[in-house]
């Protein structure tokens, strides 16, 4: 599964994952909305659907409202709901004293997540 949010971040981690995605039985792109009719520019754009398909990569694509549940809790129910072993996202992070510090929706799945997590900043 791809969690996908249109970031330099989430676009890094499609490419780093291509090996990944391309061995996949299956691969659900999932972005996870505050509101019914979001506007976050390029979040799921035809850019994107297209670059996958060029490497022969069929993707199933899901707009989840968060309904006021934090993300982390949206995929996580998502990838049990239907049998994800393996969860692909970009994350914005800085260096602190060469300790990587994770923010946001990674590092709120680093502390609850029962998936394995392939993360690319």
């Amino acid at each position: 599964m791809l969690s996908w949010n249109g970031s330099r971040e989430s676009r890094r981690a499609i490419m780093d994952s291509l090996p990944f995605l391309s061995a996949a039985q299956s691969v659900s792109v999932v972005d996870v909305v505050k509101e019914k009719y979001p506007h976050h520019g390029d979040s799921l754009g035809t850019d994107f659907l297209l670059f996958i398909s060029r490497h022969g990569i069929q993707v199933a694509v899901d707009v989840l409202l968060s309904q006021d549940r934090p993300s982390a809790a949206v995929l996580l129910q998502y990838a049990a709901v239907h049998d994800i072993d393996l969860i692909i996202l970009g994350a914005y992070s800085h260096c602190q004293s060469g300790v990587i510090i994770f923010r946001g929706l990674a590092r709120s799945l680093l502390h609850v997540t029962t998936v394995p997590l392939l993360i690319a900043h």
